[in-house]
């Protein structure tokens, strides 16, 4: 069954007052999907819920910790559509990052959705205090991966985000460069420079995942305004890439902003909420999956796992980079070699598949999680431990 599902995800300065988080539930009587990061709330003894404005609304507050403060706080609120919906138990980042990251599951006939929220700190002025906040970024990025690691297969996931910085441009070599990714717009990838580490890591974790800012395609406007005419693209909503057709609406609400926001001045101020409106179909789990040709696959590929630390040092600083590059040449040889045959006979995409899936194995060996597969240069070599 195809249906629309409308998704708003907004940093509200603060709805940790009753009569703030109805007045803006009552902005988003249209949507389905509310998500909050920056309530402002304080942590009561885990997930607390209640009922406001006719949205069943779950709220994990902030803790007292070095890695939070008191613009912490994440809290969903689910519309009319899911009153019936099995919600399952609520996940949070606890510990030193309570209210900066929770994870919610929904269900019911037509539709199976993880709704994940984040809010990720501002680069700190302090140079004292950057230690803390690639810590915080770090909890942030390891809690997220085990989350995606973890869902459930046909259950799809839904992420909004206040990043705190940009995703889509890096210094490198005293130059902005675009990175190549899909997880952003070109247009988007164009507005804001990395200014820490929250952005280059959150890239780099959602596009091994397929993950994309659906927001940026449509409309790359910025979400927050500053105190001094500074505008930025920090919030986002994210969702799976095969999701970009299917998008109809997405991008910052302005309207809806200035009627909203709590600070009194002639322009927008702080953030604005921003939204996704796209068709979903959900495929049912029982339904037998389409055929396809058989290809040689990996079997490690069901399994595999990736080592966020290993990828950020490769891309940062080009760590076995070198390394890679030497095995995968080797691996292409080989591939060519022992797929021939495949080649003469093969559609387009069967071919690639199979080569698709030597490239991930060979990039496994360097940069999984799991116990390092052997590289053609080691298999060469006499069986001992230095083989490992």
């Amino acid at each position: 069954m195809l249906i629309p599902l409308r998704i708003l995800g907004y940093n509200p300065l603060s709805s940790s007052d009753d009569n703030r988080l109805i007045d803006i539930l009552d902005e988003a009587s249209n949507f389905d999907v509310v998500m909050l990061a920056g309530t402002g709330k304080r942590f009561e003894n885990g997930i607390t819920s209640c009922v406001r404005a006719n949205f069943s609304v779950y709220s994990c507050g902030y803790s007292r910790s070095p890695l939070t403060n008191k613009s912490c706080g994440v809290a969903l609120a689910l519309g009319k559509r899911f009153a019936s919906a099995r919600v399952f138990e609520p996940l949070f980042a606890g510990g030193r990052i309570t209210g900066r990251a929770m994870a919610v599951r929904v269900r019911n006939s037509v539709l199976d959705m993880m709704c994940i929220f984040l809010y990720f700190p501002p680069v700190p002025w302090k140079k004292s205090q950057h230690p803390s906040y690639r810590e915080t970024i770090r909890l942030i990025i390891a809690w997220l991966s085990e989350v995606l690691d973890k869902l459930p297969a046909g259950t799809l996931p839904a992420l909004f985000a206040d990043v705190n910085d940009g995703i889509g441009k890096q210094l490198a070599g005293g130059s902005l460069q675009n990175f190549p990714t899909s997880v952003v717009s070109e247009a988007a990838a164009g507005r804001e420079k990395l200014k820490g580490g929250a952005g280059e890591s959150l890239r780099i974790l959602l596009d091994l995942h397929g993950i994309s800012a659906v927001s940026s395609w449509s409309d790359p406007r910025p979400t927050f305004f500053g105190n001094h005419g500074n505008e930025s693209l920090l919030d986002h909503i994210f969702l799976p890439l095969a999701l970009l057709e299917a998008t109809w609406s997405a991008g910052p609400l302005m309207n809806m902003a200035k009627r909203l926001q709590l600070i009194q001045r002639k322009g927008p101020a702080d953030h604005a909420p921003t939204h996704a409106c796209f068709w979903y179909l959900r495929r049912h789990l029982d339904a037998p999956p389409p055929s396809s040709p058989q290809v040689q696959v990996c079997p490690e590929l069901a399994t595999i796992k990736w080592d966020i630390d290993k990828l950020m040092m490769g891309v940062r600083e080009g760590r076995q980079r070198r390394e890679f590059i030497a095995e995968l040449e080797l691996v292409m040889e080989k591939f060519a070699e022992d797929n021939a045959m495949l080649l003469e006979d093969a559609t387009p995409d069967r071919y690639f598949t199979a080569m698709d899936s030597a490239i991930i194995r060979c990039a496994h060996g360097f940069f999984g999680k799991m116990h390092r597969l052997l590289t053609l240069r080691e298999k060469s070599l006499p069986n001992n431990d230095s083989n490992f």
